[in-house]
């Protein structure tokens, strides 16, 4: 390809090539295709345009070498190492290729990468790129740098992990900066403050700025659950516990003032992988855990190995939750995402900030919290925990019965949601405080959540509602104005008639419409009553029809088993169904069980195949096990014994030519008995009186030669 035609390739599909050669001004446009390199590329000038295009090396035998010179911007959307002999880029200095979406291995075997220090993953307001599962004898060499695109919201704490080591705080997220608010690399970075000593003195501690409130890069501590200042920004970037950032924008905003930008972090440096795996964490029985993402990749919460004690839970900082429309009222919260096991997916509470949509990942660059509540545990990372693709945002709701409600107020007419809380209802919740429950960790501003045994959860599951059931909230970190608890009911179906909440400072009591959104305000004054942890409470009052059973009965059927139907109404707090048989009316014995599907104060009906009933006489009976409470029995209803119809040749083959017939259990009547040759020819028919006792009959066909015959009994 020579260039200076009108006409230049493009590959939108699947293309396969040996040598490529180019010289300027040569263009190759990869749209949306995928080039597969079977050869060498020999470029003087030529450009690759593949934002949007996938290149492979495919050549076996011999490495391949790739340049960042040789793609428009140095910008490739996604790179295949196919090469069992390696793929290699450049090694000239600053020779960079910049990935937008993936670095990924094909179905190939010791495959590798060598960097030369010359890969960037670039991370942007659409998307992060990625490195991919390094598995099956696959590995990489050289520095990566990988970004972490941070969009412009207002100035909040960043919860941050590092995929890569090698770099300080300050060569990484200070961009090497020399001195105090210096902008070397405008577009990257962030300025750093700190309430250490000489905190602006240069090399170290290296900060930007004196801090008045504390640090403004901390790590997580799991005996006050709070968080402590970094020292010196001298220190490795690499934590396994990760790091919450105060982040302004990029390093141009100085002042407290100065508007909010969008910046990007970037650490360079070796990658977790198989030969650089990262360190797994200890998290011990009551306490709060800080893990870092420790890959250049999103990873699936649900694929990260946990041991012991942890909880299926996880806990992030979202910077744009607390803010309206961008407003200054606060730095963030945590985002409770819990697993819905064993239905799919996650709740998110308080939801809504960064987390509209999405889906299960914890982002590349991005640290978390876990929770063991009753045992010690262990979270460690494999190659199979990364997940494909990337978001600025993470996860979405499940469908479960729920209650949700959010502490919101109003800054500058706009709503702010500053924390939440749910509680879900489901018949395989238990009303203890287990591990199907998400504990509360503890934002820097107010707090939201639900209280059971003197422990503060973020969700509460519990089992289906009963009469008088409560729910405790927990409030703290309020301030002196106006609040609002949004009631959020989701997906309700059961026959609660009434829910109030209680004030315990105003004495005041609200009714709380559960099936449609509603809104509540209460104020906060000087008065240590108003703002007090305990201060409100919810209480339902429920109306629930009795269960009964509408209708029983039961059939045998052809192949000998027997069906049970029954109907009921009312179904309500029902645990199972159990189905009970005798065979003499009065002994009853489990024959099996069938789980309820409503329980929402309906009318359901159902059925049971008892597979392998007694031929005798039996008797079926219903027995529904409640969540609370006697079990209720249906009436019991009788199948009569099986009376076999049955037909047989004493002897067979015949002797003397006397068919000798016994029939049993015969409807009364006359039937027609016919013998057939094999021909298909009758030769014979007899007219004879069958009755439903046991009987022998006796017929002579002396006309008949020796063979094979069909006899047909018809009646």
């Amino acid at each position: 390809v020579t260039g200076g035609y009108t006409f230049l390739p493009t590959i939108t599909t699947v293309q396969a090539v040996r040598d490529i050669n180019m010289t300027s001004p040569a263009v190759i446009t990869i749209t949306n295709g995928h080039l597969q390199l079977y050869g060498n590329v020999n470029n003087t000038g030529g450009l690759f345009n593949a934002f949007e295009g996938i290149v492979e090396t495919k050549r076996t035998g011999a490495a391949q070498t790739l340049s960042g010179l040789w793609f428009t911007g140095r910008n490739l959307s996604t790179l295949i190492s196919s090469n069992s002999t390696g793929t290699i880029l450049n090694n000239t200095a600053n020779d960079t290729l910049r990935i937008l979406s993936a670095v990924l291995y094909g179905n190939v075997s010791n495959s590798y990468i060598n960097t030369n220090n010359n890969l960037t993953l670039v991370s942007s307001d659409t998307s992060t790129a990625r490195l991919g599962k390094i598995i099956s004898g696959n590995s990489i060499t050289g520095n990566i740098t990988a970004e972490r695109y941070i969009p412009a919201h207002s100035k909040a704490w960043q919860f941050l992990s590092t995929p890569t080591t090698g770099q300080t705080v300050k060569q990484s997220w200070q961009e090497g900066s020399s001195s105090p608010n210096a902008n070397p690399n405008p577009g990257y970075g962030t300025q750093i403050a700190s309430d250490v000593p000489n905190a602006t003195t240069h090399p170290t501690p290296g900060y930007d700025a004196v801090a008045i409130g504390g640090s403004g890069i901390k790590t997580f501590d799991r005996i006050s659950a709070g968080w402590v200042g970094v020292t010196s920004t001298a220190l490795p970037i690499v934590n396994t516990k990760g790091y919450m950032l105060f982040v302004r924008g990029n390093r141009s905003a100085t002042l407290f003032n100065s508007p909010a930008s969008a910046t990007k972090l970037r650490t360079t440096g070796i990658v977790f992988s198989p030969a650089n795996a990262p360190v797994a964490t200890n998290v011990t029985a009551g306490y709060f855990e800080s893990v870092g993402n420790p890959y250049a990749s999103a990873i699936n919460f649900d694929s990260v190995n946990l041991s012991g004690g942890v909880q299926r839970n996880f806990y992030v900082w979202d910077p744009k939750l607390t803010n309206a429309l961008y407003s200054v009222y606060g730095y963030g919260a945590f985002q409770t995402f819990s697993s819905n096991f064993p239905a799919p997916g996650f709740t998110i509470v308080p939801g809504m900030g960064s987390y509209l949509n999405g889906n299960n990942n914890i982002e590349s660059g991005q640290a978390f919290l876990v929770y063991a509540p009753f045992t010690n545990g262990i979270v460690s990372f494999t190659e199979s925990a990364k997940a494909s693709g990337s978001n600025l945002v993470t996860r979405e709701s499940a469908v479960l019965q729920q209650l949700r409600i959010n502490l919101t107020l109003m800054v500058n007419n706009e709503p702010v949601l500053l924390d939440g809380t749910v509680a879900q209802f489901n018949i395989n919740y238990s009303n203890n405080v287990d591990m199907q429950d998400a504990f509360k960790p503890t934002n820097f501003g107010e707090n939201m959540g639900l209280k059971r045994n003197n422990q503060k959860l973020a969700i509460e599951r519990r089992s289906l509602i009963a009469a008088e059931d409560t729910l405790f909230l927990y409030l703290s970190g309020l301030r002196r104005q106006t609040y609002h608890f949004d009631f959020e009911p989701q997906y309700w179906n059961q026959n609660i008639t009434e829910a109030y909440l209680e004030d315990n400072y105003s004495g005041l009591r609200t009714a709380v419409p559960i099936n449609n959104p509603f809104t509540v305000s209460f104020t906060v004054d000087e008065n240590a009553g108003s703002h007090a942890s305990d201060r409100f409470r919810i209480v339902f009052k429920s109306v629930i029809l009795p269960f009964t059973f509408s209708s029983v009965s039961a059939v045998r059927n052809v192949n000998r088993s027997a069906t049970v139907n029954w109907s009921v109404a009312n179904e309500w707090n029902v645990i199972r169904y159990e189905i009970e048989r005798s065979v003499n009316g009065n002994q009853f014995i489990k024959a099996g069980d069938v789980l309820p599907q409503n329980n929402n104060g309906g009318n359901m009906s159902y059925n049971f195949n008892d597979q392998h009933p007694p031929a005798t006489e039996i008797f079926y009976r219903i027995k529904a096990i409640f969540n609370a409470g006697s079990p209720v029995y249906s009436a019991v209803v009788k199948l009569d014994a099986i009376k076999d119809q049955m037909v047989r040749l004493i002897t067979n083959p015949v002797t003397d030519q006397i068919l000798q017939i016994e029939s049993n259990h015969f409807a009364p009547g006359y039937y027609s008995i016919t013998l057939f040759n094999e021909a298909g020819q009758k030769i014979f028919e007899q007219r004879e009186q069958m009755s439903n006792k046991q009987q022998l009959m006796s017929i002579s066909v002396k006309n008949a030669a020796k063979g094979i015959y069909l006899l047909r009994i018809i009646g």
